[in-house]
């Protein structure tokens, strides 16, 4: 099943959503999406416009978009997928792309208690992308026939992401609401998005047992201003 999920040695796609989405969340182990939908709580589901570049969210309760196309737009990895989705005349992909953790979004909203996962641990240092990684990413990119607003974000300096990492690591403490964190250690060794290996994706999956009971323990990282 992995190998059909993920191969790296596959010209296209190396990441196969269509095989996660088609087969094992409606044929290996069905999802009863009638009750993510009417859930008393809501999912949200972010996603990046393509051609926009701007990250939207799509409320799973509204009926706004079939939940399975919501899930297909939010794994769609550019170039590893290779292809975007459309959802109501639009193009949509990985919602990570704009945002990989949308923590202002969540406070915008009015959560009081927010819950962080990272698979990078708290030390982690937002670096500057380099001239050549850039370039690699957005020639990719338009190999693979993506929109503009892909194009654009791939290889883009990630100032969200510097002002999450900012508060997740407590440097940002005054804010309207209690953040939580769970992140693996510094010396962990992780699964990665292209991981295949069933026992490196079990130990990842011991290790974030461990990660959670810790981050339980610790508290929140940033608590609401009184």
């Amino acid at each position: 099943m992995l190998k059909h999920f993920i191969n790296p040695a596959r010209i296209s796609p190396i990441i196969d959503i269509d095989y996660l989405v088609d087969v094992v969340l409606q044929e290996k182990v069905p999802l009863d999406q009638e009750a993510v939908i009417t859930s008393a709580t809501d999912l949200v589901v972010f996603l990046t416009n393509a051609a926009t570049g701007e990250g939207e969210r799509f409320h799973a309760r509204n009926r706004t978009a079939p939940l399975m196309e919501l899930f297909r737009a939010t794994a769609a990895l550019p170039v590893v997928f290779g292809r975007e989705i459309e959802i109501n005349g639009q193009r949509y992909c990985d919602g990570g792309l704009f945002d990989q953790v949308p923590l202002k979004e969540a406070i915008d909203d009015g959560f009081t208690n927010i819950l962080v996962i990272l698979t990078r641990p708290l030390s982690h240092t937002v670096k500057p992308t380099s001239f050549l990684s850039r370039w690699f990413a957005r020639t990719a990119a338009r190999l693979a026939g993506h929109s503009p607003g892909v194009i654009r974000l791939l290889g883009s300096d990630r100032e969200r992401m510097k002002r999450v990492m900012a508060v997740v690591s407590g440097k940002v403490t005054d804010l309207p609401a209690n953040v939580w964190v769970i992140a693996p250690p510094d010396d962990a060794v992780l699964a990665t998005r292209l991981t295949n290996s069933r026992e490196l994706l079990e130990e990842t999956a011991s290790e974030a047992r461990v990660d959670t009971l810790a981050a339980l323990e610790r508290g929140p990282v940033a608590r609401a201003r009184a």
